[in-house]
């Protein structure tokens, strides 16, 4: 599974990225810098049109964050 974790720290990706160590779900992070334009465009940009975090990229899809998508992201991780 292939799947990349835009977030910036102290924001609403928080929550996404703790799922995701809770979870043990392995990922890339891409950290943003949303104070800045620039940072914001190169990397969000491709992925997310509104230029704000979270985003999950899975096999290449891109998915703006939502109670949704952490439920999928739930149902999909094995359990121990």
């Amino acid at each position: 599974m292939s799947l990349t974790f835009y977030y910036a720290p102290m924001s609403t990706a928080s929550t996404v990225h703790w799922s995701l160590e809770e979870l043990g779900v392995p990922y890339e992070g891409v950290r943003v810098d949303l104070s800045s334009s620039q940072d914001k465009a190169e990397k969000l940009g491709p992925v997310n049109p509104n230029l704000k975090v979270p985003v999950l990229v899975h096999e290449g899809v891109p998915r703006r964050y939502s109670v949704r998508a952490k439920s999928r992201w739930v149902r999909r991780t094995p359990r121990s």
